[in-house]
């Protein structure tokens, strides 16, 4: 029970930090009415009533103060731009991202973890080393390089998938595998190395020795004991799903969290842009707490020496 007090604290007082220096970076970096109208066409009356309007004619310290208090309560302003509701304007992006984010870290999983446990069953052999080459390579190209590449080959020179744009399964695949590919990679590399330690374990050459089938040994022996490395990967992967997208929903236009992002930043709409930053935080933050929280079910020793701490 300490343990999940104490991780649950640190994971509130992260999204609290987080939001505070959002807020405070925002708007140190210049005045965000100038970047909504043009003061030349207002007069000093007009533009001080649209300052009380967005809630910027108070001192810096007031506008936190009431800030966190909307937060706290679910309302994250209006958005500068387009007089809405912020956190409606970001929900309704959230179905078009998760179309992407899910099939992408289902691609990783489905690839990476057999590929992994492939190279690891065959150390050291052709197939290794061809495999590991494969995931270095998709590991190190940029999504945007990446997802040119593919719109190059499968949209212009094969004409078989959409380039751009939204409406059907079709329009996806291209992004869900610029997005999946560099994920499936590193599953690979740390499956891989999480296999070939537990293979030289003990527990495995007893297995070996009492005559069990490989695929005995490597499932229900070796496999179970690599999921501590593959759920610290899972967590940092998730975390990172949403700040990704920003590249790749850009590149396809996909109308989702990434394409709004751009847009809010670059026109300083702040409410919009730090619901998504709070949307993104608690998304890495619960998902590193769910982690840490799994790791106490799959080892007891964790919980144990947390509790003690």
């Amino acid at each position: 029970m300490i343990y999940v007090l104490r991780k649950s604290a640190r994971a509130l007082f992260t999204v609290w930090f987080v939001v505070t220096l959002t807020f405070v970076i925002l708007r140190a970096s210049g005045d965000p009415l100038l970047s909504v109208i043009n003061p030349e066409n207002f007069t000093r009356d007009a533009l001080e009533a649209y300052r009380e309007r967005l809630g910027l004619d108070v001192p810096i310290y007031e506008q936190y103060i009431r800030y966190l208090g909307q937060v706290l309560n679910g309302d994250f302003g209006q958005s500068f731009l387009y007089a809405e509701d912020a956190w409606s304007i970001v929900a309704a992006r959230i179905p078009m991202t998760l179309e992407l984010m899910l099939p992408a870290l289902a691609l990783m999983l489905v690839l990476g973890v057999p590929v992994g446990v492939a190279a690891a069953l065959n150390s050291n052999s052709p197939l290794d080393r061809g495999l590991m080459a494969g995931s270095v390579i998709f590991f190190s190209l940029p999504n945007f390089f990446l997802g040119v590449l593919l719109i190059f080959l499968f949209s212009v020179e094969l004409r078989l998938l959409p380039s751009a744009g939204s409406g059907s399964w079709r329009h996806a695949v291209l992004p869900v595998f610029t997005i999946g590919a560099s994920g499936a990679a590193v599953f690979a590399r740390f499956t891989r190395s999480a296999m070939l330690e537990a293979l030289g374990k003990p527990y495995v050459l007893a297995a070996r020795a009492r005559g069990l089938s490989l695929g005995v040994i490597v499932w229900r022996h070796a496999f179970p004991n690599t999921l501590l490395s593959l759920v610290t990967v899972l967590g940092f992967l998730i975390g990172g799903l949403i700040a990704g997208a920003v590249i790749v929903e850009t590149i396809f236009a996909w109308p989702g969290l990434g394409r709004l992002t751009k847009h809010a930043v670059e026109l300083r709409d702040l409410p919009v842009v730090q619901v998504i930053v709070f949307l993104v935080t608690l998304t890495m933050v619960g998902t590193n707490l769910a982690v840490d929280l799994l790791y106490a079910w799959l080892d007891p020793r964790i919980r144990s020496a947390g509790g003690l701490r």
